[in-house]
């Protein structure tokens, strides 16, 4: 296997990119460009110069029509997600280069080459949210830990718990993310005023949005090619990061990950 560089990663991040956005768009699939690719687009025109990843959001039921249909198309992409994969370590989708392998710090016995982040956007509850979000987010954790083996280094206690979690039986695991799954899909999308990431959502509620923030799309230019995004999107920015036009502090300009990345061959 032969190493790649951060800049030829980039480069297979974003035919990725471009191969979905076709693929979305032949089938009339909506998407749009989130995190800090929404940010990168509307900031710099294309990747944030720190940053090393691709995300973009789904309604969920374009999310689940996209994975349903995608890995028909293309032998060198392939969609990755629990719905096809019960030990795929995820509640979010990715769409991987096959012809590429990272050694990225989760356990997944089938690996994970160059990819992009794919979340879906589900319906948020009307009542008693806040009291859902908290059990999801708890049930998450769970899933989390017993997957990826992640041992908590916070304290003896949560140290314990993480240790406990692991060892978890696996069909315990699996009952846990089908609660998951039943709760992801409680409410409606279409039925929903108010819609959020409640597959990565925390009590801050970052992710939540009005509905109305997306039901118009813009096209923007991410490294020289032309991506779908919420017409609102400086609301969406706002929610996600505060003043977002503010670079932050020279330390903070890092890659959010660490791994290494080759070529299969």
């Amino acid at each position: 296997m032969r190493k790649m560089s951060l800049d030829e990663m980039k480069k297979i991040q974003l035919d990725i990119l471009i191969d979905v956005a076709r693929f979305c768009e032949e089938n009339g699939i909506r998407y749009y460009l989130t995190y800090g690719t929404l940010l990168g687009a509307v900031r710099h025109k294309g990747y944030i110069p720190w940053d090393d990843d691709i995300d973009i959001m789904m309604p969920r039921p374009d999310y689940q029509r996209f994975l349903n249909m995608y890995n028909n198309e293309n032998s060198n992409y392939r969609s990755l997600s629990y719905h096809s994969d019960l030990k795929y370590p995820n509640l979010f989708a990715r769409v991987e280069d096959t012809r590429t392998i990272q050694n990225e710090k989760i356990t997944y016995e089938n690996g994970v080459g160059v990819s992009i982040d794919i979340f879906p956007l589900d319906g948020v509850p009307e009542y008693a949210f806040s009291i859902y979000l908290r059990f999801l987010e708890v049930l998450r954790i769970v899933l989390y830990c017993r997957l990826q083996q992640i041992i908590s280094k916070k304290n003896i206690f949560k140290k314990g718990l993480s240790l406990i979690i692991m060892k978890l039986p696996f069909g315990i695991y699996k009952y846990c993310l089908n609660v998951v799954d039943k709760m992801l899909r409680l409410s409606s999308y279409d039925k929903s005023d108010k819609v959020a990431l409640l597959v990565v959502m925390t009590r801050e509620k970052k992710e939540l949005f009005e509905k109305n923030m997306l039901e118009k799309t813009v096209l923007l230019e991410f490294e020289n090619n032309c991506f779908f995004a919420p017409y609102k999107y400086d609301a969406v920015l706002k929610s996600l990061y505060g003043d977002y036009m503010k670079l932050p502090p020279v330390c903070e300009r890092v890659p959010k990950h660490s791994f290494e990345v080759f070529y299969k061959e």
